[in-house]
């Protein structure tokens, strides 16, 4: 089953997470971003083991003083790696910092990357739901006292809270029958990963819109989005190239970017793209796989247009 085309379109775009000048390549591509007209641009966590790569929550930071107009994002914040009162307290100063821009992606990650931060790969679902629970609390106002299995709060009290209220839109990841159930329960919006495959996003969506009427959520106040990994080329065996060679060594293992990544031309590209309209989404991130500058002004000149035109937005 598939859904009326949503009525308007968020487009962000996913940016690398290391550079060879951190501060002014960053500063570059956050401006390069906002003067193509993306609505949003966003960072990634879980890179331990990745040389170079960057933290996103400083790197938001950095973000809500170098740019104007765009929403901050980032997909998905490793949430159990986290101690969940001083995550709040973070997500509330880039807020702040940011005047109310800021979208907070959260989710479990990969359990082998967990060890590295101390936490175990048993019983992190419910750590994830304990800290979301704890986060929401503490951005209201006055102190909070909780007792909860893993963290305990008496009389905390985070201020300033966040610009945004009740608190920072949390949009959550995974496609798991329980990421899917977690988010419909309490998340404000749900993002279905660049990794899965792309011809699942329909499936995805309808399960995702299914767990929502069983929790009696509002679809229409919930976000249903996806990451797209794109390479725009002309010569469809460059384009593949380009896609093994970067999700090997991102991932290192060789085929994992075939049916997931898009590519092709312009066109082509923009038609893939457009078939998630069909499907409900709201939010779409364009991934560049590589060469971002050009990468993302190839997709402002051409394919932001077209989908624009086509969500109704």
């Amino acid at each position: 089953m598939t859904s009326e085309t949503a009525r308007t379109l968020h487009v962000g775009a996913g940016i690398a997470m290391s550079y060879a000048d951190p501060a002014s390549d960053l500063r570059a591509t956050a401006a390069h971003v906002e003067a193509l007209g993306f609505d949003s641009v966003w960072l990634s966590d879980s890179n331990l083991g990745h040389p170079g790569s960057l933290e996103p929550l400083t790197m938001l930071g950095y973000l809500a003083a170098t740019t104007e107009r765009l929403r901050l994002g980032v997909s998905v914040l490793v949430v159990p790696s986290k101690v969940p009162v001083q995550l709040a307290q973070m997500l509330a100063t880039i807020d702040q910092l940011s005047g109310g821009r800021l979208i907070a992606g959260i989710g479990l990650g990969q359990p082998d990357h967990l060890s590295a931060y101390g936490v175990t790969r048993a019983g992190r679902a419910r750590r994830f739901d304990e800290a979301v629970e704890l986060m929401r609390a503490v951005w209201q106002p006055g102190p909070t006292t909780l007792d909860g299995p893993t963290w305990q709060l008496d009389g905390v009290d985070v201020n300033p809270r966040p610009v945004q209220q009740p608190g920072v839109p949390l949009w959550f990841g995974g496609g798991s029958d329980g990421a899917i159930d977690r988010a419909a329960r309490y998340g404000d919006g749900w993002t279905n990963a660049g990794m899965s495959k792309f011809a699942d996003a329909g499936a995805l969506a309808d399960r995702m819109r299914a767990a929502l009427e069983r929790h009696e959520r509002d679809p229409s106040a919930f976000t249903i989005g996806k990451r797209v990994y794109v390479v725009v080329d002309n010569d469809e065996q460059r384009a593949l190239g380009r896609i093994e060679r970067e999700f090997h060594t991102i991932y290192g293992r060789p085929g994992l970017g075939e049916g997931i990544a898009v590519h092709g031309s312009s066109d082509q590209v923009t038609e893939q793209v457009l078939g998630l309209a069909a499907h409900g989404y709201s939010f779409v991130m364009l991934h560049p796989i590589d060469d971002q500058h050009e990468q993302l002004a190839l997709l402002a000149d051409s394919v932001l247009p077209a989908l624009r035109a086509a969500w109704g937005s």
